[in-house]
């Protein structure tokens, strides 16, 4: 914290972090490009899940769900949460090499705030990607919730026993 952020460029390589985001994607799936590695995780994904032998088709919504457990604010921190590199690296994977349509694709946490340094490095790329957090404002939007849909929990609150309609709704699930 004396000398910057850990999220700032300069200790960072967006390059790197792409690079990495390719071969996550390729190496999963066993192919050796991004766009056939994204179409045959699609497929098996809808193979799996009873809904055809099919890829994703435009529309779908995907959702990227961050950790970030140390965030109350939209304020950076000096703590570990989600890495904003490698969630632009995610994004763009999914834009430019799967085909997913800007607006389709929600980055969120429901439970916590998504920091200034994620949402700024994507929106300022990807400006039409939704944000949903738990606090809203500057740019996100508010986590809304199924109610009462965990029985077992402790009633303190809508996140203890709701369900975040942002994940519940998704076509596509993504755990960042």
């Amino acid at each position: 914290g004396e000398t910057g952020l850990w999220v700032e460029d300069r200790w960072n390589d967006q390059q790197k972090a792409d690079e990495m985001i390719h071969a996550a994607i390729t190496q999963l799936a066993g192919k050796q490009q991004a766009d056939r590695a994204w179409k045959a995780l699609f497929k098996h994904f809808n193979k799996t899940h009873d809904r055809g032998n099919r890829g994703y088709r435009k529309g779908e919504k995907i959702a990227i769900k961050l950790n970030m457990n140390n965030a109350i604010t939209h304020r950076d921190t000096v703590e570990l949460n989600s890495s904003p590199f490698v969630t632009l690296a995610l994004v763009r994977s999914l834009v430019k090499s799967a085909g997913v349509a800007q607006e389709d694709i929600i980055v969120c946490e429901p439970s916590r705030a998504i920091t200034d340094s994620i949402y700024n490095k994507i929106h300022r790329e990807f400006p039409d990607v939704l944000f949903i957090d738990n606090i809203g404002g500057d740019g996100r939007i508010k986590c809304e919730y199924y109610p009462e849909q965990l029985k077992y929990s402790v009633d303190n609150g809508k996140m203890a026993r709701g369900l975040a309609k942002c994940v519940v709704d998704a076509d596509y699930l993504i755990n960042s």
